[in-house]
């Protein structure tokens, strides 16, 4: 990203604004893509006319299902291993509960925008990163397995597209 530390240690933006640190979820498969370098773009049901991811220069710490390693120095993380593995691991940490000192995926908003779902073009559900979903049609039936009650497709709600680059992708939590 384009951030720089200013004076006293605070980060700011190319625009001089000091960046914020969000959460934000993403389930198992997502962040695999984001990871791989499929997944740069989310969209997610617009409440209010304010981006609750933030805007560019922002930094968004991801969410995701994992384990605290007993010696409580790292992370095992549902995305790193086969699902057939998951069971031999216990207790696992919904994304909604994992606290920001496992964080592992931080991610910098680079744009930010207010558009209606169906407003979604074929470039930007490839940049979705959904494994085996290339067209909108594939899209909109994705969308509404996730939000068919809140938002269906065939609403065509307003949604925050926000469009990120992967700032760090470790492989053990912070300690």
């Amino acid at each position: 990203g384009q951030s720089e530390v200013a004076e006293g240690g605070r980060k700011r933006n190319e625009r001089g604004r000091r960046m914020k640190l969000r959460p934000i979820l993403f389930n198992t498969e997502m962040v695999r893509a984001i990871i791989r370098g499929d997944k740069t773009q989310t969209r997610r049901p617009a409440r209010g006319e304010r981006c609750p991811f933030g805007e560019p220069g922002d930094l968004l710490y991801v969410r995701e299902t994992a384990v605290r390693l007993p010696s409580g120095k790292g992370c095992v993380y549902a995305a790193d291993i086969d699902e057939n593995e998951r069971y031999k691991l216990r207790p696992w940490t919904p994304s909604l509960l994992m606290p920001y000192e496992w964080s592992r995926v931080v991610l910098e908003v680079v744009s930010v925008k207010r558009q209606r779902i169906q407003q979604i073009s074929v470039r930007d559900v490839k940049a979705e990163g959904i494994p085996g979903v290339s067209t909108r049609k594939g899209f909109a039936e994705r969308w509404d397995r996730i939000y068919a009650d809140k938002a269906p497709w065939e609403d065509n709600p307003a949604v925050w597209a926000v469009g990120f680059a992967v700032v760090a992708a470790g492989k053990k939590g912070r300690r």
